[in-house]
């Protein structure tokens, strides 16, 4: 597994360039405390973002902040890639 990765090491990749898609993701948290919020790479901020809500037992329509930058290639700096991250408000339990 890599740590600050962009979505183009996710599956989520083959998806960049398309406007309509829906993907499921799964977020784990193995630390022994929880966390209050869901961090995942996407190609781009153009998402409708829902979550499962236990309590009511189904998905919901969730707001998120998408942060996007331009970074270098780790492996190629002359070579750059949008690099968003998906911020989730979300407790996580450990």
């Amino acid at each position: 597994m890599r740590h600050n990765s962009t979505y183009e090491d996710c599956p989520i990749a083959k998806y960049a360039d398309q406007t309509e898609f829906q993907i499921l993701v799964a977020v784990h948290n193995p630390a022994n405390l929880p966390i209050q919020i869901a961090n995942i790479a996407v190609p781009h901020g153009k998402l409708a973002v829902h979550r499962f809500d236990a309590e009511l037992g189904a998905m919901i329509e969730s707001a998120a902040e998408v942060l996007c930058d331009v970074q270098e290639e780790e492996l190629d700096p002359s070579t750059t890639v949008n690099n968003c991250q998906l911020y989730l408000k979300h407790a996580i339990g450990s």
